[in-house]
């Protein structure tokens, strides 16, 4: 039996993305598998995995707006903007208190450009960005734009990390995606005339994913080996926020082999398309003059 859906899973941190995605493909047995953006090995939380022939609308989930439980030391910097990395700078914190780090952080918000951190898997001149960090060339990184939509629940504690007095941030952040939180944690620090590096990340919410309803390895595993895996894996339908186009038993047929379909009375724009049986058979695009055509198969 094909294996076909989504399922959301908590990853755990310490592993990439890329494993993460192996581990749920072997548990389950599906032919294929993918994730719908990527979460550093040092992150935790919500990774949608689509299964089979739901791999083919992962773009359409990586465009959803994501949410994150961010830690960042304010203090010190790394080459990498996390604790993977090695501290280059530090600074004095002894004068900034919760107002000023609240009143920095709010700035951020709305529509913005960022500075994506060197060591990422962003490729310039066909090469990813970490490649030039690891061999210590230079390369221009250019900003790309980012929305913030909110910032909340800011707390900052006094807290001493590798041998310097740092200021412990927390708060949740909402984000479109390519969004860097380690980007955002430098560039905080810097606002505020000090140095900031994340500590730690959990992605609590990834479009209509959020933590509270994702599934631990050993939990997908689990139901596997009891035979109640149809009970956390997704339907696509469900995930895909498109109106329906019925066809007609012509029309499929015209649809299927690669035919236009006329749909007067139709706006342009993308549709889930279904056959009068109920079955989906893919997602379409209806053009200006009202003519459907597939675009994805399911």
């Amino acid at each position: 039996m094909s294996i076909n859906g989504v399922i959301n899973l908590n990853k755990r941190r310490g592993i990439s993305s890329f494993r993460a995605v192996k581990e749920v493909k072997r548990a389950v047995g599906a032919e294929k598998a993918g994730h719908t953006g990527t979460l550093d090995p040092g992150a935790s939380g919500v990774l949608p995995i689509c299964l089979g022939k739901s791999t083919r609308i992962a773009d359409y989930l990586i465009i959803s707006e994501k949410e994150y439980d961010v830690v960042m030391y304010l203090g010190i910097e790394t080459d990498t903007c996390d604790l993977e990395g090695e501290i280059i700078f530090k600074a004095d914190v002894s004068g900034i208190n919760q107002k000023d780090f609240e009143n920095a952080i709010i700035s951020f918000t709305g529509k913005t450009e960022q500075v994506p951190p060197i060591y990422s898997a962003i490729k310039v001149n066909g090469r990813k960005l970490y490649d030039y960090a690891r061999k210590g060339e230079q390369v221009e990184i250019k900003p790309r734009k980012i929305e913030i939509s909110h910032i909340r629940d800011i707390l900052i504690a006094k807290e001493v990390y590798s041998d310097h007095c740092v200021l412990k941030a927390s708060f949740n952040v909402g984000c479109t995606k390519g969004t860097y939180i380690r980007s955002l944690c430098r560039d905080i620090g810097k606002s505020l005339g000090s140095r900031g590096t994340m500590a730690e990340l959990t992605r609590t919410k990834s479009g209509r994913f959020c933590i509270e309803d994702s599934y631990s390895i050993e939990e997908i595993t689990s139901a596997a080996d009891t035979g109640s895996i149809d009970e956390i894996i997704i339907n696509a339908e469900r995930i895909l926020d498109i109106p329906i186009i019925i066809l007609d038993n012509y029309q499929y047929d015209d649809y299927i082999n690669g035919r236009k379909v006329i749909q007067t009375g139709i706006e342009s724009g993308e549709y889930l398309v279904k056959s009068l049986s109920g079955v989906t058979i893919g997602i379409g695009i209806v053009d200006e003059l009202g003519k459907l055509r597939s675009r994805k198969r399911l």
